[in-house]
C-alpha cells in the first residue's frame, strides 16, 4: 500500500499487487469485495496496480517509500509498469 495524490483529500491509497505464477488473473472489483467484508471502507483502495515484481533493496527486502521506476503511477491510471493499473 503507498499513498498517491488526491485532489479532494490529499492522499488516497494504492494498493501494489504481485500474483504468484499461475494465478488466476485479478480484477479490481474482486479485490474490493474481498476487502469489504475485512476492511472499514476508508481502508479499501480504490486504485490497484498490479506488478510483475515489488521493489527490492539490495539485500531482498522489501524498498519501502521508493519507487525503482522512477515514479507512481497516477491514481487514475495510467501508465505505469508493464501490466498496469486497475480502476
Amino acid at each position: 500500500m503507498i499513498g498517491v495524490p488526491d485532489e479532494k483529500y490529499g492522499e488516497e491509497l494504492m494498493a501494489w499487487i504481485r500474483q504468484r505464477p499461475g494465478a488466476p488473473e485479478l480484477a479490481a472489483e474482486s479485490l474490493r469485495a474481498y476487502c469489504a467484508g475485512k476492511l472499514a471502507h476508508y481502508k479499501i483502495p480504490r486504485n490497484v496496480h498490479l506488478v510483475d515484481a515489488l521493489p527490492m533493496t539490495v539485500t531482498g527486502q522489501g524498498a519501502q517509500g521508493r519507487d525503482t521506476r522512477g515514479g507512481v503511477p497516477p491514481a487514475g491510471g495510467g501508465e505505469g509498469s508493464e501490466r498496469g493499473t486497475l480502476k
